[in-house]
Parts: C-alpha cells; sequence; structure tokens
C-alpha cells in the first residue's frame, strides 16, 4: 500500500513528519493524513514524493508490491 512505502521510507531517513512536509512544502497535517490512508495522492504528489526520495514513482509505490503475496497473484 502506498501509505506503507511512504512511513517506510520516512523512518528509513529518520525524518519526521514535519521534516518531510517542510521538504515538500506541504502541511504536516497533509503527509500524516497520507499515511494514516486518509487521502490518496494525486500523481503529481507522488512525483513530489519520489523526487525527494530519489526514486522513481514505480520504484517507490509499485515495485515492492508487484512481488507481495498480498496481491493475491491470480496464476489461472
Amino acid at each position: 500500500m502506498i501509505r506503507h512505502r511512504l512511513i517506510a521510507e520516512r523512518l528509513k531517513r529518520q525524518l519526521t513528519q514535519a521534516q518531510v512536509a517542510q521538504a515538500l512544502g506541504i502541511s504536516q497535517s497533509t503527509v500524516a493524513e497520507l499515511e494514516l490512508g486518509v487521502k490518496e495522492p494525486s500523481f503529481r504528489m507522488m512525483k513530489r514524493f519520489a523526487t525527494f526520495y530519489g526514486a522513481s514513482v514505480d520504484e517507490l509505490f509499485y515495485a515492492a508490491d508487484r512481488d507481495s503475496p498480498e496481491q493475491g497473484h491470480n496464476t489461472r
């Protein structure tokens, strides 16, 4: 899930929500809502996070999900 990736990347870099928000020019409450899953990020916002974390949108938000057993791949 997108929210889990946002949290993981932030914590991996030992950043607070406020630090991420300041770097991206958004409010801390927006970061919190995205991490809680209250809001879904727009593609534009996803690009901003990816750039900030030095990754592509695909790498940051989708690459790990492709191989996840939670995705319930249909083998038929």
